[in-house]
């Protein structure tokens, strides 16, 4: 059976991308497009590995890190987040918050498999 990787972002587009790049190197792939539909499919899917867009509206990528890590069911799933932002205030933050890595937009999505393999290993 094939991990399952969540992604949250508000920008339909990346989420396709994200989808098309990661469930070509065999993982499960599910999109949320915000916050609340995040922490609502991390908590019944139980996902492998979380990627969390950390620039959102209404609740940013920070608020929905908070909420993983504060509910048992949710808690030790890992998070890597992703930022449009070049502040590394913002990356820093979310590491300190309890997110895995960090990567800023844009990046090779290369990049991004190499580190969800470093964080879950291979898709099955």
């Amino acid at each position: 059976m094939a991990k399952k990787v969540l992604v949250i972002d508000d920008e339909p587009d990346i989420g396709l991308l994200l989808e098309a790049r990661i469930s070509s190197k065999g993982y499960d792939v599910l999109v949320a497009q915000d916050g609340l539909e995040g922490l609502e499919r991390a908590a019944k899917e139980q996902p492998a590995l979380i990627i969390l867009d950390i620039l959102m509206p209404r609740m940013d990528g920070h608020q929905v890190l908070k909420q993983l890590k504060s509910q048992p069911e949710t808690k030790n799933i890992p998070v890597i987040g992703l930022t449009a932002s070049v502040a590394t205030t913002h990356m820093g933050t979310f590491i300190a918050e309890g997110g895995v890595d960090c990567l800023t937009k844009p990046f090779e999505p290369v990049e991004l498999l190499d580190k969800i393999t470093k964080v879950i290993g291979a898709a099955t």
